[in-house]
């Protein structure tokens, strides 16, 4: 004999992804229009970039862990000020 029961599960969603530079929303106001008919958000960006400082840091502090998210605007500001070109390829999925 088979019994059932009904389970309640709460389930964690991100709501919002704001950049850590300018503070708007990593999605474009085509997403967001999007969102409120009904559809699902995409993100946009630099979404939760995480690094590590090892020893003998002159300018960050020594065995940290920085995490932060940067939209597409600040991250092409960002690429903008490098002095060597970031590398560039075409990505296909599959």
């Amino acid at each position: 004999m088979k019994t059932t029961k009904t389970v309640t599960r709460e389930v964690v969603e991100t709501d919002e992804i704001r950049c850590n530079k300018c503070g708007e929303l990593c999605s474009t106001p085509s997403q967001e229009r999007h969102v409120l008919n009904g559809g699902n958000r995409c993100w946009y960006g630099l979404i939760e970039a995480k690094f590590t400082t090892g020893y003998f840091s002159d300018v960050l502090d020594d065995m940290q862990a920085y995490s932060f998210s940067l939209c597409e605007p600040c991250v092409k500001e960002l690429m903008a000020s490098f002095k060597l070109s970031a590398e560039q390829k075409e990505y296909n999925f599959g």
